[in-house]
């Protein structure tokens, strides 16, 4: 299906998307660590199946994130015609700007190669993924601005790939170590993306399941009454004594036997055994 120079650049990108999915195995492990010590809570009664669930969840992390990055690259792919025609304006201006300040200036430019053959269904991705961007726009301008910009973003890595180093002398081992370094860059745009979004540590998070937001929740009695005794007060309360809480935050779930929550300011460690967990409904 895929012959000549693009075989081998799509067989590098294979390679180096597998050494960075192995890479996220490791970092999805990491900062579940660094997200404990976030929360001031490390997780106790760990048992074999909590175990299996962290190795799962730093799966998860890797297969989510390596999603993104594909999904960013193909809308990149898309988007590169586009900079590859805007290009020589924008060399233009640099140029004009530094001959106004009067210093020269060398400015290698970018190959961007044509979108056909192995491109295409990259391409079609990157389309389905700028239509989705456009239907946000109304909805949350903010983060549709965000993802297209981190599409840009992939696009100009995508024409550095295929763009040859400013050498004296070209030698094919170093400009592929320069090509693996570039994509390893590229790798790193989809942290701007969840970044945008609020903490890195909190959005990862979510991503496996650990953390999530806007839900309603049920405790024991003897738990509600700790919390009154805080200052915090529940939405409704059962003929038995149990409350019912909204807007909770589950700062840690899934790993040991205890639950961390956050409501109305106040972080509590509540058994797994003594709450209920509902989603709230979206507006």
């Amino acid at each position: 299906m895929f012959t000549g120079k693009y075989e081998n650049a799509i067989n590098s990108i294979s390679q180096v998307i597998k050494f960075c999915f192995q890479l996220c195995i490791f970092f999805g492990a990491v900062i579940t660590i660094f997200y404990c010590g976030y929360i001031d809570y490390y997780p106790t009664g760990l048992t074999l199946g909590d175990t299996l669930f962290f190795i799962v969840a730093s799966l998860a992390f890797a297969f989510v994130y390596t999603l993104i990055f594909l999904v960013l690259l193909s809308t990149g792919i898309t988007i590169s015609p586009f900079l590859r025609w805007v290009q020589p304006l924008i060399i233009w201006m640099i140029t004009i700007v530094f001959k106004l300040k009067k210093r020269n200036v060398i400015i290698k430019k970018i190959d961007f190669p044509l979108v056909s053959g192995s491109y295409s269904i990259f391409a079609l991705i990157g389309v389905i993924f700028l239509l989705l961007i456009s239907s946000m726009i109304a909805k949350d301008p903010y983060k549709a601005f965000t993802m297209f910009f981190s599409s840009l973003g992939m696009g100009m890595f995508f024409g550095m790939l295929h763009t040859k180093p400013r050498l004296k002398v070209y030698k094919e081992g170093w400009a592929k170590k320069v090509k693996v370094g570039i994509f390893l860059l590229a790798y790193l745009v989809p942290l701007l993306m969840i970044e945008a979004r609020g903490s890195f540590l909190n959005q990862s998070m979510q991503l496996i399941g650990v953390r999530s937001e806007q839900n309603v929740i049920q405790l024991t009695k003897r738990h509600t009454n700790f919390l009154s005794s805080n200052g915090v007060k529940y939405l409704s309360k059962t003929n038995s004594g149990e409350g019912l809480y909204d807007n909770v935050t589950i700062l840690f779930r899934g790993i040991g036997a205890n639950t961390v929550i956050k409501l109305q300011g106040f972080t509590t460690i509540v058994p797994s055994k003594d709450i209920i967990i509902g989603k709230a409904k979206e507006a």
